[in-house]
């Protein structure tokens, strides 16, 4: 059986960092910056982009974007739009 190894010394710090937290948290955070992607790049709605990084709802999405990144995901959006049009 192969073993990972023990020593954090040895992994990459960006890796280090995922091992430190907790599976749900690092999940949430990474489906977060998916979204935030989609949201920057894609016209895409906001119900297709909570279906794309599997929440089951939009309102389920909207409650996570924002306990990750502080801010609504219309609001990001919004923001980039602002950013494309100066």
């Amino acid at each position: 059986m192969r073993r990972s190894p023990s020593n954090t010394s040895s992994t990459p710090p960006r890796r280090r960092r995922s091992l430190s937290l907790p599976i749900a948290t690092y999940m949430k955070e990474y489906r977060m910056a998916q979204a935030m992607k989609l949201l920057r790049e894609t016209n895409i709605s906001i119900s297709k982009i909570a279906d794309r990084v599997s929440y089951e709802t939009q309102r389920k999405f909207s409650k996570a974007f924002k306990e990750v990144t502080q801010m609504l995901s219309s609001e990001c959006r919004r923001t980039q739009d602002s950013n494309w049009n100066d």
